[in-house]
């Protein structure tokens, strides 16, 4: 999730805003925004799906803050990674080989490395793919290594690498989107 992509939207941001001044409901949503009660939901459907809004039980809807924390921590390991550049190829040398990936790192800032180098070298930035696609090229890389193929899906799409909607995948340009 990049929630300065999600926030430059307008009704999103004013739906967000809305939310963390105590809007529990798309209704409430629509009348504290001032905005249609479609675009409230569809602002809604969209910032609870990349995980910034919450439906807290009879609590209503809550603004996600344990992870919005998570992602920036997400975007710090990032950042420090890529100020190594040098030494990525070494860091990344006991998981990944020959285009296999041998576990996942425990530790983030490589994990981040790993999912990145997982990307970049197997799917077109901007491009979509459906989840069979995306599946198939995981269990590749997967094969004969400690992960599996639906954990480093899910990574993908936790970090921001990959967005996810109704079983389509779409590669994020750029910087991952959960940092």
């Amino acid at each position: 999730m990049d929630l300065t992509g999600l926030l430059a939207e307008p009704e999103r941001a004013l739906a967000f805003a809305a939310v963390a001044l105590g809007a529990t409901t798309t209704a409430e949503v629509s009348i504290r925004a001032d905005i249609s009660p479609k675009a409230a939901a569809l602002a809604v459907r969209r910032l609870t799906d990349a995980g910034v809004l919450v439906v807290a039980g009879h609590r209503g809807l809550q603004v996600d803050y344990a992870a919005i924390k998570e992602q920036a921590k997400a975007r710090s390991a990032i950042e420090r990674a890529r100020t190594d550049d040098d030494d990525v190829e070494t860091s990344l040398r006991p998981f990944v080989r020959d285009g296999k990936l041998l576990r996942l790192p425990s530790q983030q800032q490589k994990k981040v490395l790993a999912l990145e180098h997982i990307v970049t070298t197997s799917f077109r930035a901007g491009a979509t793919y459906d989840e069979q696609s995306v599946n198939e090229t995981l269990k590749a890389w997967c094969e004969g290594g400690a992960a599996d193929h639906v954990t480093v899906r899910r990574y993908l799409v936790d970090f921001g690498f990959l967005d996810r909607a109704e079983g389509i995948y779409r590669v994020r340009a750029g910087e991952p989107a959960l940092t």
